[in-house]
């Protein structure tokens, strides 16, 4: 038997402990926040007889379950690695005196269809979890005494070829609020772009629970930073057991407006106090920013300027974590894929958290926000399609990274899908109209090019996927829909291009698009994908089917996180600049001269837009391995079509080990960079020699100073180099039985290779040992 390389023998061992307590968090006035216990009892129903066996009743004798820990996925656990189907979690509180005060129990997302039982009462059965949910339980509930909640999670409905990751993958709590709350607020920003002025409108959905009307006062501050920038109060009438909506207007003079951009992400905070009798009763504060999206025949436009896009398309998992998408995960994502040129991204299919939102809008990204339909649900008929883009555009509204909705993907061909054309006519002009009127809506097509009455021409702007044939797409597109704007929202090409193998051997032929960035009608593109993502995706063909190991290696980088060689084309085809070189001289006094030159983008490159706050950094490494900056030059504005640029660097020390010449982006990445080495590697660390009948491999720690490692061997005179390698190991195979050998590993960059690592005996021997599966990651456990 052979192992793929890519297989992984990970261990990982859970010690858990059941949470008896109830931490309870102080939060802004009139709401108080339970955190219920972090692991709750847990069995899977494959044979669909919980509800029968009384499984949501308080009376059911849950012992014998096992605990799960929420958030969490069933299928991170060997047992459940599979599972598809229904998943039974139950827990009990104490939830206290209420005294007047609504209970809300406040979930996350689900994976994926959910009912939720409350005290033996069936609280509410969801079709699609993805989405944030709050149940008022205020009527169920035992004061002062412990409660059940019980959780029937089903992960069957599926489509597409992403995970569906099962069980409750964010936080569940019960909220204490005021009778009188605020539900949310929706902001929406107009910026005056030839006064330099803002007009802040301000929807506010105020819920009045009580049995009477309520005479309140909703005062709204608005903030950048810790400085204020506008208030405003106004005297309303909240009308008994309704949800009320009330507008607020503010005006913000030209000094009080920075404008949001994906360079310059500036954001605003509106904090409302909500007063009865004089008092604050409720307080609820969101963030959101000031930008003007708008489609100019073929031009999309940020802030009045035409600018192109490049980004990449984003399963947002991993193999370890699932889709429960800790802070260390998103994180990590979002700046790599910063670092590698993205100022968009597509969220591929399904909504994100709040958290996550939050970050792409700080960071700085344009998003096309998407929710995935199914089949049974893509007509004008069923109320779940509205449903959907309902609770989807409600709790992401005030985002300002997000510039459309997406409604679906690839749900156009009329063969399979004859309902789709009513489907896409009825959703976006009911989006519009109720919903959200400031964002572009679409839905994604992979037949718009060549199927005539597409459901594209409802679309606002033409989001296609392609995986070939590009420059005749995007022309036939120019012929259907003149005058629209076209996004290639999935490119790729896997059959002949990237393969399903190790970091090292993973690189693109071609990258694809870079014949049609000069299209007229297409204002950008998205990689599928940025990351590989765990897949059960199965087709006829062998090339793009999902391997036995379930990682469909689309990405740029791997499961694991690791860069694979195709992350440093990306890297420098998605720079901001169309070239940035950097060429070392020697001066007469011995010291260093370095000479950048950066050639900027074309009018129509994809991507291109006007370059303002970039700066090149410097930095050094001393011989003591202390990292230092030696310059910080601000560029000046860069125009598309603008001539080259040429600085240079004098009086450089050359006792360094290397100096880095990096082009700093103005939220602080450096989007490129090249590294002038004045020392060849060291003498490479062997922490792991494994061998097997005719095979070696060995495993090395990584230095910065080498960029690439080779591993030698020899049998008597004769020396053999195998191919330089980027991964953490390098193996030989196909070595003859008795033979001696000896084997070596060195680094390389640019100067050359470095001193050779301690040099390893080996003899094979015939027989049928093998080597073990390479491991690619090793993280902590929980509390380990």
């Amino acid at each position: 038997m052979k192992f793929h390389p890519l297989s992984q023998l990970l261990l990982t061992v859970v010690i858990c402990f059941a949470c008896t307590t109830v931490k309870a968090d102080d939060v802004p006035i009139g709401q108080q926040t339970i955190a219920l216990p972090a692991s709750w009892k847990f069995s899977i129903d494959p044979g669909n007889k919980g509800f029968s066996s009384g499984w949501q009743k308080s009376s059911f004798n849950d012992g014998g379950w096992q605990l799960m820990k929420v958030p969490d996925n069933w299928d991170l656990h060997n047992e459940y690695a599979n599972y598809r189907g229904k998943g039974w979690y139950r827990t009990r509180f104490l939830v206290p005196s209420l005294q007047g005060k609504r209970a809300i129990l406040a979930f996350g997302e689900v994976g994926n269809s959910y009912k939720v039982y409350f005290n033996d009462s069936l609280v509410a059965s969801i079709l699609c979890g993805d989405f944030t949910q709050d149940f008022d339980v205020t009527s169920l509930c035992k004061q002062g005494a412990q409660n059940q909640l019980s959780v029937e999670v089903d992960n069957s409905l599926s489509w597409g070829a992403y995970w569906n990751w099962g069980g409750i993958r964010r936080p569940v709590s019960l909220q204490l609020r005021n009778a009188v709350y605020i539900e949310r607020q929706e902001i929406i920003a107009n910026p005056d772009l030839t006064k330099g002025t803002a007009t802040i409108l301000t929807a506010v959905f105020v819920r009045n629970a009580s049995k009477e009307d309520k005479k309140i006062v909703l005062a709204q501050q608005l903030s950048k930073g810790s400085s204020g920038v506008a208030s405003i109060s106004h005297s309303f009438v909240a009308k008994a057991g309704t949800t009320s909506k009330f507008i607020l207007e503010q005006f913000l003079p030209s000094e009080k407006v920075s404008l949001w951009h994906f360079d310059f992400p500036h954001l605003y905070s509106s904090h409302l106090d909500l007063k009865e009798a004089g008092k604050i009763a409720f307080q609820h504060k969101d963030r959101f920013g000031i930008r003007k999206i708008e489609l100019d025949g073929y031009q999309f436009k940020l802030n009045g300027e035409s600018i192109r896009l490049a980004g990449y398309n984003w399963v947002a998992d991993d193999r370890t974590t699932g889709s429960t998408l800790p802070e260390h995960r998103y994180k990590e994502d979002i700046d790599m894929m910063k670092e590698a040129g993205a100022n968009m991204a597509r969220l591929s299919h399904r909504p994100l958290p709040k958290d996550v939102m939050d970050y792409l809008d700080e960071k700085g990204f344009l998003v096309l926000a998407e929710y995935n339909n199914w089949p049974d649900y893509m007509n004008d008929r069923t109320s779940a399609a509205k449903g959907f883009a309902t609770k989807f555009i409600q709790q992401n509204f005030n985002h300002p990274s997000i510039f459309g909705w997406s409604v679906g993907n690839e749900n156009g061909n009329l063969k399979e899908y004859p309902e789709v054309n009513n489907y896409v006519a009825s959703i976006i002009p009911y989006i519009k109209k109720n919903l959200d009127s400031s964002r572009l809506v679409t839905y994604v097509s992979h037949t718009a090019d060549y199927q005539a009455n597409d459901a594209a021409q409802f679309c606002d702007v033409l989001m296609i996927n392609k995986y070939g044939g590009y420059s005749k797409g995007v022309d036939e597109l120019k012929k259907r829909y003149p005058g629209k704007a076209v996004f290639m929202s999935e490119y790729g090409s896997h059959v002949d291009n990237l393969i399903y193998d190790t970091p090292d051997k993973t690189i693109f032929k071609s990258l694809m698009v870079d014949g049609i960035s000069k299209k007229e009608n297409l204002f950008g593109y998205s990689l599928w994908t940025f990351n590989d993502y765990r897949s059960a995706y199965q087709v006829p063909n062998p090339a793009t089917t999902t391997p036995l190991h379930q990682n469909r290696q689309w990405g740029i980088i791997d499961n694991y996180r690791n860069k694979k060689r195709a992350y440093g084309q990306m890297r420098k085809f998605y720079a901001p600049v169309a070239g940035f070189h950097v060429n070392q001289d020697r001066e007469a006094n011995d010291k260093i001269s370095l000479t950048l030159v950066v050639h900027p983008r074309a009018k129509l490159d994809v991507l291109s837009y006007v370059l303002r706050g970039y700066r090149i950094r410097i930095r050094g490494k001393n011989q003591q391995g202390q990292v230092e900056n030696i310059e910080d030059h601000l560029l000046q504005e860069i125009h598309p079509g603008a001539d080259q640029i040429v600085q240079s660097f004098k009086d450089l020390l050359p006792n360094k080990v290397w100096y880095n010449v990096s082009l700093i982006s103005p939220t602080g990445y450096a989007v490129l960079d090249t590294t002038i080495h004045l020392q060849v590697p060291g003498k490479p660390t062997v922490v792991d020699y494994i061998k097997s009948a005719t095979a070696a491999r060995v495993v090395f720690e990584k230095d910065e100073m080498a960029t690439e490692y080779i591993l030698k061997y020899s049998s008597g005179d004769k020396v053999t180099s195998l191919p330089a390698t980027i991964d953490h190991y390098a193996e030989v195979s196909g070595l003859a039985a008795d033979k001696d050998y000896k084997l070596w590993v060195v680094g390389k960059n640019g100067l050359g290779e470095g001193p050779a690592s301690d040099v390893m005996d080996f003899t094979p021997k015939a027989g049928y040992a093998i080597l073990p599966p390479v491991i690619w990651l090793a993280e902590a456990g929980d509390n380990c």
